[in-house]
């Protein structure tokens, strides 16, 4: 039941003044009830008065009794209905400062990341040249791509295209890794981070998609083609299971028939 469909509390007061009412109805029913039968006048004789004070006594005691019971029961109802709806209220007080906290958190490795792309330098040592930024991630999907030509052209005898995007992954990751290390753990702080901090009941996908929206196509290429051999959050069968490629174009793809299986979830033929 929701708090919307919980029906309304009898409040405190509302609760003593049933109680008293019923006490003074008590009352007066004992008092008519007794003068109805035994009218006349007031005696004037200390054991009539001891018998009307017996009479009285002996039939509201155990309606107050009664009545004393029902104010100690209704008390403990109020008190413990104040008590769950404290603690719920404190609950969602907690889950919203854990929300809160894990939103700050996840807002920081965000820019974190986004200045680590910023500051990333990749040096051209053929052209003697220096590339910074997102421009950087331009020339390193460019390198891949040679790679993966030349692998494919004198080295790919006996191998199948799995084989041949692995060991183009292994060599790029060799040579080009000391550039982008940094951005590659970043991501997987990132995905390690929604993964095992998210509050629960607030949904992943949504953090998912805000740190997809943030990267550009050329890194999503490089992510893609880095995550065939690598481990942990950035393995290849984990991204995919969380549509992590689904904005790159399967146009951008080295091979679009052959490499599809790679970005989307779909059962590898290889």
């Amino acid at each position: 039941m929701t708090p919307e469909e919980e029906p309304k509390p009898i409040s405190v007061d509302k609760y003593a003044i049933i109680i008293l009412a019923i006490a003074v109805i008590s009352c007066t029913g004992v008092l008519v009830t007794y003068f109805s039968i035994f009218n006349g006048p007031l005696s004037t004789s200390t054991s009539k008065w001891g018998e009307f004070g017996d009479f009285f006594g002996g039939t509201l005691n155990p309606i107050f009794g009664a009545l004393s019971l029902m104010a100690i029961l209704g008390t403990l109802l109020i008190q413990s209905r104040e008590l769950s709806h404290s603690t719920r209220a404190l609950k969602d007080q907690s889950n919203h400062l854990d929300l809160q906290a894990f939103e700050n958190t996840f807002f920081s490795l965000i820019r974190l990341n986004a200045d680590t792309v910023k500051n990333l330098t990749l040096e051209d040592s053929e052209n003697n040249e220096t590339h910074t930024g997102r421009g950087a991630f331009k020339i390193l999907c460019q390198r891949l791509s040679l790679t993966y030509e030349r692998i494919k052209k004198y080295e790919s005898h006996g191998m199948d295209e799995k084989e041949i995007v692995l060991q183009t992954s292994q060599e790029f990751s060799n040579k080009n890794g000391r550039f982008c290390i940094n951005y590659l753990n970043g991501i997987e702080r990132i995905l390690d981070f929604i993964n095992n901090r998210c509050p629960q009941k607030t949904s992943k996908e949504t953090y998912l998609k805000i740190l997809i929206s943030q990267l550009s196509n050329y890194e999503l290429f490089i992510l893609l083609y880095y995550s065939v051999s690598a481990e942990n959050q950035l393995n290849n069968e984990k991204l995919k299971k969380i549509n992590f490629f689904e904005n790159l174009s399967t146009e951008a793809l080295l091979d679009k028939a052959l490499h599809s299986p790679f970005a989307r979830d779909k059962k590898n033929d290889f």
